[in-house]
């Protein structure tokens, strides 16, 4: 209380005008009504900070704990999905995205069919995925699961250095663990 009369006291003094009332005019909504729509995870749970979202799409809709997106994006912690469906849980940081899909990050580029992703571990599995591998590599493969977006295990996957579609010559394998950062097996 007593730095809240210390701050008017200051505003007062350098001819400033009172800070207006916290109780909304009438007909409009309350902060505790607004606040939920933010289009960000406001943080504070579990020791978290607030983490920053953007979105954009032909069709949103945005209630306090959904963010449906229709032929758009979203993009989080340096990492950007586009697709033709999102779907985006901000207290839990699901998404599950429907269509032609595209994932964008640093070392990472993707294509598939169909995600579902723990934002805020950055795990998930993909489906009907083509994933570019440096220097020219891609490797198509029809499921995936992925931790941290470094450590994949694939199901049915094609690996060729041909960037062509078809590619002239594919490694065909019934499974493939990747690592990213240092190996594959």
């Amino acid at each position: 209380l007593d730095a809240y009369r210390k701050h008017v006291e200051e505003r007062a003094a350098q001819g400033l005008p009172p800070m207006p009332g916290t109780t909304p005019g009438p007909g409009l909504p309350g902060p505790s009504e607004l606040l939920p729509l933010r289009p960000f995870d406001p943080g504070g749970r579990d020791g978290r900070p607030p983490v920053a979202v953007r979105f954009r799409g032909e069709a949103v809709q945005e209630s306090t704990d959904l963010l449906r997106i229709t032929h758009g994006a979203i993009e989080r912690d340096r990492l950007l999905v586009l697709a033709d469906s999102l779907e985006y849980h901000p207290v839990s940081g699901e998404l599950l995205a429907e269509g032609r899909i595209r994932v964008e990050g640093p070392g990472l580029r993707m294509r598939c069919e169909r995600l579902a992703m723990d934002w805020n571990t950055r795990s998930g599995e993909a489906w009907k995925l083509e994933l570019e591998l440096p220097p020219s590599w891609t490797l198509r493969a029809d499921a995936v699961r992925f931790t941290d977006l470094k450590h994949w295990v694939f199901q049915q996957a094609a690996l060729s250095p041909c960037p062509q579609d078809p590619p002239g010559w594919p490694a065909l394998l019934a499974s493939l663990t990747l690592d990213l950062d240092a190996w594959a097996t």
